[in-house]
C-alpha cells in the first residue's frame, strides 16, 4: 500500500518554492480563483503552506480553517501570519466538525496521492463536513497509477461517488490531461 508523502522539515520548508516552477501550480491557482465564489465558511483540506489563503483573504471570506497533518506545514501557514485562517492538526479521514459546518470544502493536491479506497473515504469525510467542494483530481477511463505514487482514478468511479453523496458538477477547469486523462479543478454542489 503507498502511503501519502510526509512533508516534514526540509520538504514543508521547500514545498511552495520547488512547486511554483510547475505550469500546474498557476493553473490550480487559475482554477481556484475561477470556482471559489465568496463562500460564508471555507474549510482547506489539507491547506499545507496556506497557498490560497491570499485568495481567501481578497474575497474577504468571513470563516476559513485550514486543516493538515503536518505540523510542519501548519508552521509554515502560520508563518504567513494568516489571521484571517484558524489553523488545525487534523486528519481528512477523520474531520472534527458538525455535518454540513463548511459552506465550501477545497482539497486540491490531495486526491492523487490516494488509492481508490482511500481517495473514496476522504471524499465522503468532505462531503459529510461541506455543503459543496472544490476539489483537483485527476481522472481516466480507467484507475491506473501516475508516475510518483499518484493515481489516475477512474471516471465512472468517481461520477458514481459524486453522485452517492448527493453531488453535481457546477463548473470545472481544466489544468493539464493527455490523451485519455485530465487533471481537473471541480466545483461540485449539492443537488437541490
Amino acid at each position: 500500500m503507498r502511503s501519502i508523502p510526509s512533508y516534514t522539515g526540509e520538504k514543508a520548508r521547500t514545498y511552495e518554492r520547488d512547486r511554483t516552477v510547475q505550469p500546474e501550480w498557476w493553473l490550480e491557482d487559475v482554477g481556484v480563483r475561477r470556482l471559489l465564489g465568496v463562500p460564508e465558511s471555507l474549510l482547506d483540506c489539507p491547506v499545507g503552506t496556506g497557498r490560497f489563503a491570499d485568495i481567501y483573504r481578497e474575497r474577504a471570506i468571513p470563516k476559513v480553517v485550514g486543516v493538515d497533518v503536518s505540523v510542519d506545514m501548519l508552521l509554515e501557514a502560520e508563518a504567513k501570519r494568516l489571521r484571517t485562517m484558524k489553523l488545525i492538526m487534523g486528519d481528512i479521514m477523520d474531520l472534527q466538525f458538525e455535518a454540513g459546518a463548511f459552506e465550501l470544502g477545497v482539497c486540491i493536491r490531495l486526491l492523487n496521492w490516494l488509492s481508490a479506497d482511500r481517495m473514496e473515504a476522504a471524499f465522503r469525510e468532505m462531503a459529510r463536513v461541506c455543503r459543496s467542494l472544490l476539489i483537483g483530481i485527476s481522472l481516466a477511463p480507467t484507475a491506473r497509477p501516475l508516475k510518483q505514487a499518484r493515481n489516475f482514478h477512474a471516471q465512472s468511479d468517481f461520477w458514481d461517488l459524486v453522485e452517492a453523496c448527493g453531488f453535481t458538477r457546477t463548473k470545472s477547469s481544466s489544468v493539464t490531461s493527455g490523451k485519455d486523462w485530465e487533471y481537473v479543478i471541480m466545483r461540485l454542489d449539492r443537488d437541490r
